[in-house]
């Protein structure tokens, strides 16, 4: 008798939540049948695996008889409750007359701090541990959440009527106070195999119609519906969101999405502002705006490929004065600056707007688009390719470099109290900055 693997491995598991469920086969190349006694785990009831045998869903089976040149499948899972934290092991023992046999289990367990279907107010996260978010994390009306440097959160895949609700809904304030050394990093509860890198893991973050001065600094964010969710701007003066050296990959849907239905003009000041951060893959848009409000880019890249997990059909950026073809139309406003907006698609910037309702600027910046006389826009380079590193190297931000040749080095404008004096990884932008979230 033999075995597809002599140890089946867990990757990082957090305690309490059910494991993935590994398999193993095991076969019998002998010329006889195989009399199996017992299989059985070897700490018995103390274990925290469990295993189904040949669809024998029971961790003791007794006389099972394996024919020759057949093979049987065993699933394996592990539930830590008792175990908190470090390596947790065990075997399956296969007990053949007076021998027996072993497959090896071993899971690496993860202490963390659970956060299930919670209202906060005014509290500051713990770092110490990880957390792990299951279901609805509210951040109150009137309240703030305030995530500090080395956070590092993490989101089931619980769904009600098949839609994910794990994330963080702010009616508040949400503070993300990462540094480049210690990022606040948001993704699911998964390591193996390619899941630090699938989307469509957990919902995301979603600010409601009362959020306002919410600030994400290095947050990264991976792996869920929607990255940044935000319904409704105010139009009172204050500011909605600000992110600044965020990364937000691997979404199923948007990477920004702005959804407001506010009827009055648009706001003096930008409501929404975005500063060198980087977007991508994202499958239907990296930044996607619709209705009203005033969004400001400023040296972000934003690069969507169709890859492993889907095809993409929708542009990198996309703007809507309104959320039905025969409107109502809402009035809007984007600032470009220094922006990369890049894929692999012909148009990746897509404008459906009554220009009557939008305000639009591109300044030195390096787009995308098979037709650039219709887009207005200043200083700014067209399908010119900006030759990232790797670009689809996907699962690395760093990939979206600029090489040595690159078109978008230099070319940036400065802008006193409105263009960052560093980068995403913070290093000191001159003079002559360039295009995008990194310097060269």
């Amino acid at each position: 008798m033999r075995f597809s693997v002599d140890t089946l491995r867990f990757d990082s598991l957090f305690t309490t939540l059910p494991s993935p469920v590994l398999r193993a086969w095991v076969y019998n190349n002998g010329d006889n049948n195989l009399l199996i006694e017992s299989i059985t785990l070897e700490k018995g009831t103390n274990s925290e695996f469990f295993f189904v045998f040949d669809g024998i869903d029971t961790n003791e089976v007794r006389n099972y008889e394996l024919l020759k040149g057949d093979s049987v499948l065993v699933l394996v899972w592990v539930h830590a409750i008792r175990t908190r934290q470090g390596l947790l092991e065990d075997a399956i023992v296969f007990k053949i007359g007076n021998q027996t046999q072993k497959l090896f289990l071993k899971a690496q367990i993860i202490d963390a701090y659970f956060i299930q279907d919670s209202v906060l107010c005014n509290v500051t996260l713990p770092t110490d541990k990880p957390i792990v978010i299951d279901g609805f994390c509210i951040v109150d009306s009137g309240c703030k959440v305030t995530i500090p440097a080395g956070a590092r959160l993490h989101f089931t895949s619980r769904n009600i009527d098949g839609f994910l609700v794990s994330g963080i809904y702010v009616f508040g304030s949400l503070e993300v106070l990462g540094t480049t050394s210690m990022p606040v990093t948001f993704n699911g509860v998964r390591f193996d195999h390619d899941y630090p890198k699938t989307p469509g893991q957990w919902f995301g973050i979603w600010l409601m119609p009362s959020a306002n001065n919410c600030v994400l600094r290095h947050a990264y964010i991976r792996g869920a519906n929607i990255g940044i969710g935000i319904d409704s701007t105010r139009n009172d003066g204050s500011k909605k969101l600000r992110m600044e050296q965020c990364l937000v990959e691997h979404m199923a849907f948007y990477g920004v999405l702005l959804q407001s239905r506010n009827p009055m003009n648009v706001a003096a000041n930008p409501e929404v502002e975005l500063v060198n951060c980087i977007i991508h893959n994202c499958r239907e848009g990296a930044v996607v705006l619709v209705g009203s409000h005033f969004t400001r880019l400023i040296n972000c890249t934003l690069a969507n490929y169709s890859y492993l997990f889907f095809r993409r059909q929708n542009p990198t950026l996309g703007i809507k004065t309104a959320f039905a073809q025969q409107g109502p139309h809402y009035y809007a406003r984007l600032q470009c600056i220094n922006t990369i907006v890049w894929g692999s698609e012909d148009n990746e910037v897509g404008i459906d707007a009554d220009p009557n309702f939008l305000q639009y600027e591109f300044q030195n910046c390096l787009l995308k688009h098979a037709k650039p006389s219709a887009i207005q826009a200043t200083n700014t380079l067209f399908n010119q390719d900006p030759l990232f590193e790797a670009p689809q190297a996907y699962e690395d931000s760093i990939s979206f470099r600029l090489s040595a040749n690159s078109p978008a080095i230099n070319k940036g404008v400065v802008l006193p109290a409105v263009t960052p004096l560093v980068d995403f990884l913070n290093q000191p932008r001159d003079s002559l900055p360039d295009i995008g979230a990194l310097e060269y």
